[in-house]
């Protein structure tokens, strides 16, 4: 799924983000496979990548269901 939408200031970045990640762990505390990509155009901007993965983990939350370290390091393994 591809959405573009232009976003007016930097600050409003963030709730972009957050709203995209609700969508994708149906407004849970999960974790995703899908990748969220921000795209962030300007003439003054350097081309720059950052791929942001979650932390490692070993044990979940109660928020977390118990497939979250392997989603974890299948997503991990993916990027390396």
């Amino acid at each position: 799924r591809i959405i573009r939408d232009n976003i007016p200031t930097a600050h409003d970045i963030g709730q972009h983000i957050n709203t995209e990640q609700n969508r994708l762990t149906n407004n849970r505390d999960q974790i995703s496979k899908q990748v969220l990509l921000v795209n962030v155009q300007a003439s003054w901007l350097p081309n720059l990548t950052l791929i942001d993965l979650p932390g490692i983990i070993q044990v979940t939350s109660r928020q977390q269901d118990s497939g979250s370290v392997d989603i974890i390091q299948e997503l991990i393994q993916d990027y390396l």
